[in-house]
């Protein structure tokens, strides 16, 4: 599943407008939003004034065999009460293989709650469907032939049609599906000779960065240089730095560290990896891990912020928290990710791996997450994040950062791409 709030001017002044019921533009303007044609995939696409805004890409298989649940949460995800500004209107794209069917079937079910469920829930007029199938595009619910015939037009033909018109909607080189989108992430960003790597390999070995303190402030200053330098090309360059983060990388815990780091902050992360250490020790009260958390927390910190800072970063790892994220050193994170890759082997690549699914999440792709996810258990079919990863996409298919809109990584990428506060 997909999310993005990112809204894209569609009919302005000053350029030709992005008609959305002409086949093409629809097209076109998916293609934009998510980087590829999906496949398989129910996509909405709100409409406000001249503006498309919330973009929502669902798996099509789970969404006909539980048509009524999924078209309540497709309403509410687009027009609930963290969709604020709420669309005024909804654009429905059906992408599938089979041959485009009509009438009593599983489809017309699920398009029937959907009209319904936005209906109610924000007064939502669903526009259009368009259904795409078998390399051709047509309007599912035209019945005549003049104006649309019953096999449709030929994908390639409509959108030769819009680039036309609309060049700045064509894609600037190929486009990706997710597979690709993460096959370009795992390729080398960077030559290196076979000696560089062996030699950051060996001393990441022999590295020992145990402390959770030592390992917080390690990565919480290679985030801070990503965040300043907008690349991480720096692991190149000074192995010194590079072996020890790569060393941190062979513990599990540290994964679950990294995720409030960058979303959250450094004291939110050290709280929780010292709760770690303590609950690891079998106390497990709340009276009695706290006083202990603090401890190990700046004397400035009372006990309602500490217990605040918990809370924070258990809800991290779900993306749930009442206040966005900061994305600039999410980005961090993901960028210095990749350039270890090269570097990492067994067990630290499954870690890249798997904290590279969990950012794609929370940014609201859900599609390219799964696909991190597969990747890893096709190499480790018994790695235990990647399978508690697959259960919670399974779970919260969207999650709250994603679906909030203000919250949004869609959003902070669409309205200037503001740094957050560093924590």
């Amino acid at each position: 599943m997909d999310h993005t709030t990112e809204p894209h001017m569609w009919d302005t002044q000053t350029s030709p407008a992005v008609r959305l019921h002409h086949p093409g533009d629809a097209l076109a303007l998916v293609q934009h939003v998510f980087g590829h044609i999906p496949r398989q995939s129910l996509v909405l696409i709100g409409v406000t004034g001249g503006t498309s805004g919330g973009h929502l890409r669902i798996d099509l298989p789970p969404a006909l065999d539980h048509p009524q649940m999924m078209a309540q949460r497709c309403a509410q995800w687009l027009a609930g009460a963290d969709a604020s500004p709420v669309p005024q209107a909804c654009l429905a794209m059906v992408f599938d293989e089979d041959p485009p069917r009509c009438g009593g079937c599983t489809l017309d079910e699920l398009l029937a709650a959907l009209r319904e469920a936005l209906e109610h829930l924000g007064g939502i007029r669903l526009l259009h469907i368009w259904h795409v199938t078998g390399g051709r595009i047509r309007d599912y619910a035209c019945q005549d032939p003049q104006c649309c015939p019953p096999e449709g037009h030929a994908i390639s033909t409509v959108l030769e049609q819009t680039y036309t018109r609309l060049p700045h909607l064509a894609p600037v080189g190929e486009t990706h599906t997710p597979e690709e989108m993460l096959a370009e992430y795992l390729a080398p960003s960077t030559a290196l000779s076979s000696d560089q790597v062996e030699g950051v390999v060996q001393a990441a070995q022999a590295a020992e960065v145990q402390h959770c303190e030592a390992v917080l402030t390690l990565w919480d200053a290679a985030l801070r240089r990503s965040c300043r330098e907008q690349h991480a090309g720096w692991i190149h360059t000074q192995p010194q730095r590079t072996a020890p983060l790569l060393a941190t990388l062979r513990r599990s815990v540290v994964a679950d560290w990294l995720k409030p780091l960058a979303t959250m902050g450094y004291l939110t992360a050290l709280a929780g990896a010292y709760l770690d250490q303590v609950t690891g020790e079998g106390v497990c009260v709340r009276q009695d891990y706290l006083p202990a958390v603090m401890e190990h927390l700046p004397d400035r910190i009372t006990e309602e912020q500490a217990a605040q800072l918990l809370v924070d970063c258990a809800a991290a790892a779900e993306g749930a928290t009442p206040h966005p994220p900061d994305w600039l050193r999410v980005e961090a994170l993901d960028l210095t990710l990749r350039e270890l890759l090269p570097y990492a082997q067994g067990y630290q690549r499954q870690t890249i791996l798997c904290l590279k699914g969990w950012i794609e999440w929370i940014r609201g792709r859900g599609s390219v997450a799964s696909v991190a996810v597969e990747t890893v258990l096709t190499e480790a079919p018994d790695s235990t994040p990647a399978t508690a990863l697959r259960r919670l996409i399974a779970r919260y298919p969207v999650c709250d950062w994603a679906r909030v809109k203000r919250h949004s990584y869609s959003w902070w990428a669409a309205n200037g791409r503001v740094p957050g506060q560093q924590r």
